[in-house]
């Protein structure tokens, strides 16, 4: 199954809330967190993954994959039965199970307010361009008065980087630093030549417009087939950055094209 590997927030977000660790203002003091993952008996960074077959094979595969582990300086190695009343543990088990659940959505409580962006960068299956990407973005987000909530899904050859930006829909003020921080963020990745695979609705121009390389050669074939397949812009006008014919002008009265990060440069 996809393996994940999360950080501690993310873990704790789904059993706890952040004012049982820290209740003033800006990001959760190191200090804070640390006697949150001390307290839950859960990792810095913890990863998750399921084997699947014969019994013979999965033990197999599983002794391999526990020796592995181990290798690496204050591992830990747990199954789901060692562990009965870890609830972050328990939804991961069923969701590689094929069960579904709501437990992840109680992310959404970390800080209170119900709300939250995904921003979801790719990344190649290396640890030097992950940690790249979790060291700019935590102190981007730390920037904003925001605590980094991510995990990273391994794909076939890639990795997702899903960042949660968790705010207080009713408070004004934590609204508007969560998109600035977004809009910077979108901006950040594109230079490192990172591509988001997929966003808010508000956003979708912003990261359509990083994908600039060869003259816009991606959007000239997406808009050609648009106009082809959709010609009266009917379809879900502006989904994904794709805009119809008669709508282009008004996107690019938007300001397409012209903030940091875009064009040549972008992925």
């Amino acid at each position: 199954n996809v393996a994940i590997t999360a950080y501690a927030t993310w873990e704790a977000g789904v059993q706890v809330t952040r004012a049982q660790y820290y209740d003033g203002d800006g990001p959760m003091p190191e200090s804070a967190m640390r006697k949150m993952v001390d307290d839950l008996k859960i990792g810095v960074w913890n990863f998750y993954g399921a084997v699947y077959g014969p019994p013979p094979v999965m033990e197999a595969n599983l002794a391999y994959i526990k020796d592995t582990l181990l290798s690496v300086k204050g591992a830990r190695f747990y199954l789901e039965s060692d562990r009965p009343d870890d609830g972050a543990l328990k939804y991961r088990g069923e969701l590689m199970r094929g069960i579904p659940n709501m437990t992840e959505f109680g992310l959404c409580n970390w800080r209170g307010g119900g709300a939250h962006l995904d921003f979801s960068p790719i990344s190649p299956t290396t640890g030097e361009d992950a940690m790249k990407q979790f060291r700019k973005m935590k102190k981007r987000m730390q920037e904003y008065g925001f605590d980094y909530v991510g995990e990273f899904a391994v794909g076939w050859r890639e990795m997702h980087h899903i960042l949660f930006v968790i705010f207080d829909r009713d408070d004004e003020d934590e609204k508007r630093r969560a998109y600035e921080v977004f809009e910077r963020m979108i901006h950040d990745a594109a230079e490192d030549g990172y591509g988001e695979y997929r966003t808010h609705l508000a956003f979708m121009d912003d990261i359509a417009d990083t994908y600039g390389w060869n003259g816009r050669a991606l959007w000239r074939l997406h808009e050609t087939i648009k106009d082809a397949l959709d010609p009266k812009g009917i379809l879900s006008p502006g989904k994904q950055g794709i805009w119809p014919k008669a709508l282009r002008d008004k996107r690019a009265d938007r300001g397409a094209g012209t903030k940091p990060g875009r064009g040549e440069k972008g992925t």
